[in-house]
């Protein structure tokens, strides 16, 4: 697929173009509304205050951040956009509604320098279009990964309790 250009990227006053991106991990959070309206909400802010034009919002309702990006359909579809060269990059409000994955944010980070795409987050004040943003993202996904496999810890205890 040929690459388009740097101009597509930008809007016409040369803002950048960028896909927000969504998700909460139970379907009660995704009835309610409340964690995705106020990602967006966080998204649109850092948007306006970086002078960035949000040229999408793609969700994932009730989907776990441990599901390979690719694999969720909201993330798939931002994902094509930037890779395409239709969008500047991705923002999102926190790096672990991106991904509870060191290695599936690696991947990303790899995939968004080879094609020339930013991952920001908000919440962490990341771009990894800088080299320091690069390895902040790097262990922020640490940090992210530590914490899905204490909550499956704490499950698995719990149920063993329950079970006996």
């Amino acid at each position: 697929m040929a690459r388009k250009s740097k101009a597509s990227r930008t809007t016409a006053d040369g803002r950048k173009r960028v896909a927000g991106y969504l998700r909460v991990s139970t379907l009660e959070q995704s009835e309610s509304g409340l964690g995705l309206q106020a990602q967006e909400e966080q998204i649109r802010a850092f948007a306006t205050v970086c002078g960035f034009e949000v040229a999408g919002m793609f969700c994932d309702a009730g989907e776990s951040g441990t599901k390979k990006p690719d694999a969720r359909f909201g993330l798939s579809e931002a994902l094509a956009k930037v890779r395409s060269g239709e969008l500047a990059g991705i923002v999102v409000a926190k790096l672990d509604r991106l991904s509870r994955s060191c290695r599936d944010v690696a991947e990303l980070v790899l995939d968004a320098e080879a094609k020339g795409w930013d991952l920001l987050s908000v919440s962490e004040k990341l771009d990894t279009s800088t080299p320091s943003g690069k390895l902040q993202v790097r262990i922020l996904a640490s940090f992210a990964e530590f914490e899905r496999d204490m909550i499956s810890e704490r499950t698995k205890e719990g149920m063993a309790i329950v079970a006996k």
